[in-house]
Formats: structure tokens, C-alpha cells, sequence
């Protein structure tokens, strides 16, 4: 069986996007991809049914992991860059601890 495509969170524009039928969600990766991994007989050769290697599975689901991680912590990111938070905390620190 193929590989199903995983789902980009994002359109062009980079609004929400939702997936598509067939598209994995980010968080459920590892999972589905399991389902296509092969007992290899020497390195990268599969000897049993599936399409993805030990190796070649572990390098997805880590670069996936990593992505849905920036993918979370995107609203903070972005607040982080355009310094909002830092004035959103200071503002709060100002108007609960200063008379």
C-alpha cells in the first residue's frame, strides 16, 4: 500500500487549512505511518511488506515531531518576533504590581 500524504496545516496564504480525505494529520504520523514500515534484511532493504524502513520511519517521525511542535507553539512564535508578549507582560506586570 502507498504512503498516504501527510495533511499541510496551511494554505498558500497560510490560513487554516483543513485536510484532506486520505491526508494524515500531523499528530496522528507515527501511528499511520507505522502501519507501512518493513523488517529490513540489510540496510534500507525491506524483506517483509511495507514501504518505510526502521531508519526511514524514525527520520519522518522526527522531522514531523519537530514540525508539529513549531506548528503549537506558532501564535507564541509569532508574538515572540513582534514583541507583543513582552509588552503584553510588562503591561500586566505594570497594571497588577504598580501603584
Amino acid at each position: 500500500p502507498l504512503v498516504p500524504l501527510l495533511c499541510n496545516p496551511y494554505n498558500p496564504d497560510f490560513t487554516n487549512r483543513k485536510c484532506a480525505p486520505g491526508e494524515v494529520n500531523i499528530s496522528d504520523t507515527s501511528t499511520v505511518l507505522k502501519k507501512h514500515m518493513c523488517e529490513v534484511a540489510g540496510p534500507d532493504i525491506c524483506k517483509t511488506e511495507g514501504r518505510l524502513t526502521p531508519d526511514a520511519y524514525e527520520q519522518i517521525t522526527s522531522s514531523v515531531n519537530v514540525s508539529n511542535s513549531l506548528y503549537n507553539s506558532g501564535e507564541f512564535l509569532v508574538e515572540l518576533l513582534n514583541c507583543s508578549i513582552v509588552l503584553k507582560t510588562f503591561s500586566e506586570i505594570s497594571q497588577d504590581y504598580c501603584p
